[in-house]
């Protein structure tokens, strides 16, 4: 859930990614833009997707569109090392190698609207990040 005026001041979700990842973009870019994100408990949000829709496909999109989100948002070094660790999984997992297709024809666009997240807003996605990696 995100407040109207925050979501279109911080352009609303990117077209390009259709379904998939879309989120996280758009957190930053509230981030950035400087409104605050929140997990509230008394809150119910509910999400009823498509009881047919294609796994795989998504799958791939999430892939895809986690890339062109390091493309477009992150250090050139962070987004390198995402691009190398999905064509490592390319090598045997089918619907990475059509994800990483994919984001690569997508790069001139990624790249003519990349956006480098300020300091302080890719420290708190690096400590997100660590967070979430110590807890797996």
């Amino acid at each position: 859930m995100v407040r109207r005026e925050a979501f279109l001041e911080a352009g609303g979700f990117e077209p390009r990614f259709f379904l998939g990842g879309e989120e996280e973009l758009l957190a930053w870019d509230l981030a950035a833009a400087g409104w605050s994100l929140a997990y509230l408990e008394s809150l119910t949000v509910h999400h009823h997707p498509s009881p047919h829709r294609d796994a795989s496909g998504r799958r791939r999109l999430l892939l895809r569109n986690a890339l062109w989100t390091a493309w477009l948002r992150r250090p050139l070094s962070r987004a390198l090392r995402q691009t190398a660790g999905l064509a490592r999984c390319a090598v045997h997992d089918v619907e990475a190698g059509a994800a990483l297709d994919e984001a690569l024809r997508g790069l001139p666009w990624a790249w003519r609207h990349r956006r480098v997240l300020p300091g302080e807003v890719e420290q708190a996605v690096r400590l997100l990040e660590s967070a979430a990696q110590s807890a797996i």
